[in-house]
């Protein structure tokens, strides 16, 4: 039971290798942008970021606020205010009876307020920060995307290699295969020694062992090539070789000065001097408008017996 499990292993390891997807480099490259979990980590942080931003800026933009409030009361003070906005006020509300043991009233308030920012440091330089964090976060974005490229060709290669070495193993025991007949013919016509027989036969096993061990690493490679693009069965490739161009020094000098994870950590210097003007600007005042219009009723929500407004500017 134990070999007829191994043996159904095995096959279906085999099925597995056999049904691999095969992809052209170009096509490999494609699908990496699109599926890998790394490039897809840092595209949703990008979009996080993005979020925070919008989310900061926001706070610049005016606040409209809508109430609507009941009170009963027959507090002096209140009753007297709000006989005032309800415009009901009259000369027997000044007797002193009146003013000291008011009846009950009741009130409708209903209130329309804006607030709008003009000059807050803080939010200036949250924004400052907010954009530069976007593109700190695009550039290690590009960096990954660089760096998953330059995995899934290394990757390809390396499947192409294997399969080099595969191919070298196969003729290795052709050759001994070959060898070891010649080796049988020799001694049984007897101009040979069963020795080399002997030899003719271990080399095969060696032979056989390394076509194993080279057909292993073709598997392995072609799983390394699938998890660098996403993906959980093997990915066989489908070009027999790769023509890469060598540049001029001058292109790979180039290319070293404007490497993207080196401009992310530059813009997260400029984002650390933008956070210490973040932390002095809460020093700077801040400056504002606002105000609101009120209906007073005594009897109906939203009634309008009193209305009145009021602007204001803040510091």
């Amino acid at each position: 039971m134990k070999k007829f499990l191994a043996v159904l292993v095995i096959i279906v390891s085999f099925a597995k290798v056999v049904n691999a997807e095969v992809l052209t480099l170009k096509e490999a490259i494609s699908i990496a942008l699109k599926d890998n979990p790394q490039i897809k980590a840092v595209t949703w942080s990008v979009e996080a970021e993005k979020a925070k931003a919008f989310s900061v800026k926001s706070r610049y933009y005016p606040r409209l606020m809508l109430e609507e409030r009941f009170m009963r009361t027959d507090s002096p003070t209140y009753a007297f205010m709000a006989k005032l906005n309800q415009e009901k006020f009259s000369q027997s509300d000044f007797m002193i009876d009146s003013i000291n043991n008011p009846s009950a009233i009741n009130d409708f308030q209903t209130s329309l307020k804006f607030e709008q920012p003009l000059y807050v440091p803080r939010l200036i330089e949250g924004i400052r920060i907010s954009k530069k964090s976007i593109e700190v976060s695009s550039l290690k974005l590009k960096h990954i995307k660089e760096k998953v490229v330059r995995d899934v060709l290394k990757s390809y290669l390396g499947v192409l290699i294997a399969k080099q070495y595969v191919q070298v193993a196969k003729k290795a025991i052709k050759d001994i295969e070959e060898h070891k007949r010649l080796a049988e013919v020799r001694y049984k016509t007897g101009l040979g020694l069963y020795s080399d027989v002997l030899r003719a036969e271990v080399a095969l096993k060696d032979a056989e062992k390394g076509l194993l061990s080279a057909q292993n690493s073709l598997d392995t490679a072609k799983r390394m090539l699938a998890l660098v693009l996403g993906k959980t069965e093997p990915v066989d490739v489908a070009d027999s070789e790769i023509n890469l161009t060598l540049k001029g020094i001058k292109d790979y000098i180039l290319s070293a000065e404007s490497r993207s994870d080196l401009r992310s950590m530059r813009k997260a210097l400029e984002m650390a001097r933008e956070a210490v003007k973040l932390e002095k600007s809460t020093f700077l005042p801040e400056v504002g408008i606002g105000g609101s219009y009120q209906l007073n009723d005594h009897n109906t929500p939203f009634g309008s017996e009193g209305h009145s407004y009021n602007i204001m500017a803040f510091v």
